[in-house]
């Protein structure tokens, strides 16, 4: 069966800087898949070559058979391909409903159906009681998941999420993480997640990339990519001896 997502030899140069170096890897159709590295090591430049934010230097990124690299975002998004941002801006006078259109827009013409079908998210994602309310008024974890709802309502066959749990307490953490579990399984969404949280990739992923100065230096299940000695240098430390170590933050 052809891959849902295949990066062959993807690479992003700015400037002198090899952000990505020949980084491939293939998503299967279903699959949860973490991607970890260092700060700095090129996963968010990764995600938006993906998706079109930037175009690769050199590389292909074949979505369903098709090589997109370098269409623009908006292309890459009707195909059904869609993220998060690890940084955006709450601000403005958007409700979370009127937010959360945005992405419906996507599907759906009319603003009528776009309202429906981005009050029934709202509702899924439990934030129905925060539909008239201004994105910027929200509590942190609510503009997370607003944000992931927008993203959730352009259809995604694959969705890329940029540090969701980033900020959160453990508590926030755990609730964001079955959020994240619900959008794969239940909704049927492939998804692929950059998290610094350990604990959340080993529980969540069935794969595992592991990125470093740019370069793919491992890639397995989880419990292979905890025992990996690359990456335990890289990125774990030589302390590390399991994923609820130090409270699983990494």
């Amino acid at each position: 069966m052809t891959p849902l997502l295949e990066v062959i030899d993807l690479t992003k140069h700015f400037g002198g800087l090899a952000a990505n170096s020949r980084v491939s890897f293939c998503v299967e159709r279903g699959q949860l898949t973490g991607l970890i590295g260092p700060n700095g090591a090129g996963k968010t430049t990764l995600f938006n070559c993906i998706t079109g934010a930037h175009a690769p230097t050199s590389g292909r990124v074949v979505f369903e058979g098709r090589d997109i690299a370098g269409l623009p975002a908006h292309q890459v998004a009707r195909l059904g391909l869609a993220r998060t941002f690890q940084v955006y801006a709450a601000v403005g006078d958007l409700t979370a409903l009127e937010y959360v259109m945005v992405g419906a827009f996507a599907r759906h013409s009319g603003r009528g159906a776009a309202r429906t079908a981005a009050q029934a998210l709202l509702e899924r994602f439990n934030l129905g009681r925060f539909a008239a309310t201004l994105l910027a008024e929200l509590p942190v974890p609510a503009q997370k998941l607003v944000t992931m709802a927008a993203a959730v309502a352009t259809a995604p066959k694959l969705l890329l999420l940029d540090e969701v749990a980033a900020g959160l307490n453990p508590g926030e953490s755990a609730q964001m993480m079955e959020v994240i579990r619900h959008v794969h399984q239940d909704m049927g969404i492939t998804v692929i997640l950059i998290e610094h949280i350990l604990e959340l990739v080993m529980k969540l992923c069935q794969q595992v990339l592991v990125l470093d100065y740019g370069q793919l230096i491992a890639q397995g299940p989880p419990e292979a990519i905890a025992a990996h000695p690359e990456v335990i240098r890289a990125y774990l430390g030589a302390s590390y001896v399991g994923p609820t170590a130090a409270g699983g933050q990494v």
